[in-house]
């Protein structure tokens, strides 16, 4: 499944930046049944340039969004 940065959707916390993302499908038609189920934000080590998404869980417990 495609996914895409939400437009808007962007957090800074010390050093990590955090981008929330969605399927493409889902915010070309916003329909909820194309929205991608257990995928939280991408975040980006601010030093390191390192990047990885986070699960869900992960996502709701910084409560970024």
């Amino acid at each position: 499944m495609p996914l895409a940065l939400v437009e808007g959707a962007r957090a800074q916390v010390g050093n990590v930046y955090y981008f929330d993302c969605q399927s493409v499908a889902y915010l070309r038609s916003g329909d909820l049944r194309d929205m991608a189920i257990g995928v939280g934000c991408v975040a980006v080590d601010g030093e390191t340039g390192t990047c990885r998404i986070l699960g869900a869980v992960e996502s709701a417990e910084l409560d970024l969004f």
